[in-house]
């Protein structure tokens, strides 16, 4: 039941739609290519993006949360 919980807290992890994927490195051409041609809204969306990896993803909430830290910390 944890599990289900914390997967629900990940898919549901906003993207602000400023947010800037070509800053993240490690991501491949294709894969961002992909999220910048649909700018998911929720970390959720992007998973579901064909050819959007699980490491892409990883990387993607990793920038995310390396952003909310920096904006808490102004």
């Amino acid at each position: 039941m944890e599990m289900v919980e914390r997967m629900k807290r990940i898919e549901g992890r906003t993207i602000p739609s400023d947010f800037k994927f070509d800053r993240i490195s490690g991501l491949s051409r294709e894969v961002l290519r992909k999220l910048e041609e649909v700018r998911p809204s929720s970390v959720g969306e992007a998973s579901r993006i064909p050819g959007v990896t699980p490491a892409a993803i990883a990387l993607v909430m990793i920038a995310l949360e390396k952003k909310r830290r920096e904006k808490s910390r102004q």
